[in-house]
């Protein structure tokens, strides 16, 4: 695992990791088809969302400890991509059954087979790249146009699938399905004939099943203490297993770990108005006005292609200009801008879905009316909201997780990606919690709900880590001290003349004669 920035994605940018671009697309045509075929209502197609987001970054844990364990990285990636081939059949067979069948419900286990192929994927295949390139090259360079590729692939998904199954015929899923299967199986076929050519590391044991048993064994130390009639007992569980010989590393790394990442506590949150863009934006693209040939879905590439274009802005041109301007926000804060972008986005949809309720009504079914002589809100009204909540990944999403990799111990970056991940399915768990309250004609005070607790986890992130903030500040101002006098005296010491050394010596202030008082 190694420190760079990932919507399912993982990194030093954000949150994914390459469960493939297809699949992208799989999942928005898999919440229409839901609606349309197997006639189910807006919350309960929401909620079909969330709890595939959700097992696919829960399997990841068991797919990052099958290959530790068991299998290797490589090995696991074929049998997860085997899988995969198998879970898009099942869609694609499910969708060609006449409408009212039984097998339309094959939907919901061939997205739970996909779920598990994503995790045995994602978990798996940045860290298979990184040791496929020397030491020297693994710089954030290589992780910024691996991250770039994932998102083209995740924006041509977004792009061509929905278009498949044409605005006038909404049965021809089929066509959806099948093609990310035909992509998947090739895919498998590419990584079995190159094998041979990867470098791949064999299984050592899973440092997740080591934190386990470190935690067990504290759990169990504490309860004896709590038996012997201990009268102070520590608040720090990990601090129980940290004086045995055995546990005491791993106990060490894993504290030091989880301090890193506190930041994490408040991600949940803005996961769940992240969601937004593959759940509830596209029942909102229903009721919109839109060219004949675009299925509801079909902005959502959107947010990827934001992505696509931003990332090599962002790294290549932004960033580097606020650095030398000295303007350069820190991890922490860049955080929060993230959050507010991300509010702004879905104030943006509250603003839609206002202009919407107004011009029409909605029936007791949900089904939305427009009185005569009354036309729909375009559908482009909604390129705001799609853009500013892919720019807020970009600064929410990678600068927490680079903070926690920069905080947190070399052997835990595996870890800490793991807890990165398990905020994903926070988010998930809290798209299907309320999505019995998003019903169509309630979405307006879900989005006025929705910005105003993005804005207060903003303020509330501001509160709790205003020391850890400032701390970071100061830090970065001392390191830019540190780089200006290293180019100073650079400077100095090519000077010619025979008082180059008393010249330098001008500008060095004496630090004492040892290292220590240095």
């Amino acid at each position: 695992w190694v420190p760079q920035n990932n919507k399912e994605r993982p990194f030093s940018w954000p949150r994914g990791g390459g469960g493939g671009g297809e699949g992208e697309g799989v999942v928005l045509c898999a919440k229409n088809c839901s609606l349309d075929e197997v006639g189910m209502s807006q919350p309960g197609a929401n909620a079909v969302v969330n709890a595939f987001s959700f097992w696919a970054c829960a399997a990841c844990l068991a797919g990052g400890y099958v290959s530790d364990a068991r299998l290797g990285k490589l090995m696991t990636i074929m049998y997860a991509s085997l899988l995969y081939v198998i879970g898009l059949t099942v869609l694609t067979a499910s969708a060609m059954s006449p409408k009212g069948s039984s097998l339309r419900y094959m939907l919901f286990p061939s997205l739970f087979l996909i779920g598990c192929s994503t995790g045995g994927i994602k978990a798996n295949v940045l860290p298979l790249f990184a040791s496929q390139l020397p030491p020297e090259h693994l710089d954030s360079s290589s992780f910024r146009w691996f991250y770039w590729s994932i998102n083209l692939g995740a924006l041509i998904g977004q792009l061509v699938t929905p278009l498949l199954h044409a605005p006038n015929n909404n049965t021809a899923y089929y066509y959806s399905f099948g093609l990310p299967a035909v992509c998947a199986c090739l895919s498998l076929l590419l990584i079995y004939s190159g094998r041979s050519r990867l470098t791949d590391r064999p299984p050592t044991g899973s440092l997740l099943h080591e934190c386990y048993k470190t935690v067990v064994h504290a759990i169990r130390e504490r309860w004896a203490s709590s038996r012997a009639g201990s009268e102070q007992l520590s608040q720090d569980l990990l601090s129980y297993a940290i004086t045995s010989a055995e546990h005491h590393e791993t106990a060490r790394d894993l504290r030091q770990t989880i301090r890193a990442c506190y930041v994490f506590l408040f991600f949940p949150v803005y996961w769940f108005a992240y969601s937004q863009t593959h759940t509830n934006y596209v029942p909102q693209a229903r009721n919109l006005a839109r060219p004949d040939w675009m299925p509801p879905e079909w902005l959502n590439m959107l947010n990827a292609l934001t992505l696509t274009v931003m990332i090599p802005v962002c790294e290549g041109t932004l960033f580097p200009l606020l650095t030398r301007h000295n303007k350069m926000p820190t991890n922490l804060m860049r955080i929060i801008i993230g959050y507010v972008i991300q509010a702004t986005a879905i104030g943006c949809a509250m603003l839609l879905q206002t202009a919407i309720d107004n011009r029409g009504f909605y029936n007791s079914k949900g089904e939305y009316y427009l009185p005569a002589g009354r036309e729909k809100v375009s559908v482009w009204w909604q390129v705001p909201q799609f853009t500013l909540g892919a720019l807020s990944e970009i600064f929410a999403s990678a600068s927490g997780l680079e903070y926690a990799f920069s905080e947190a111990p070399v052997r835990m970056k595996a870890i800490v990606m793991s807890l990165y991940l398990m905020t994903s399915a926070g988010g998930s768990l809290l798209g299907m919690g309320f999505s019995p309250f998003m019903r169509p004609d309630r979405m307006r005070v879900v989005y006025s709900y929705l910005c105003l607790a993005m804005f207060g986890t903003a303020a509330a992130f501001l509160y709790v880590f205003q020391y850890r903030i400032a701390v970071e500040a100061e830090t970065a101002a001392y390191q830019e001290t540190q780089r200006e006098r290293e180019v100073e005296l650079q400077t100095l010491t090519t000077t010619d003349g025979d008082d180059s050394e008393q010249l330098v010596s001008a500008h060095v202030p004496y630090l004492g004669d040892s290292h220590e008082d240095a």
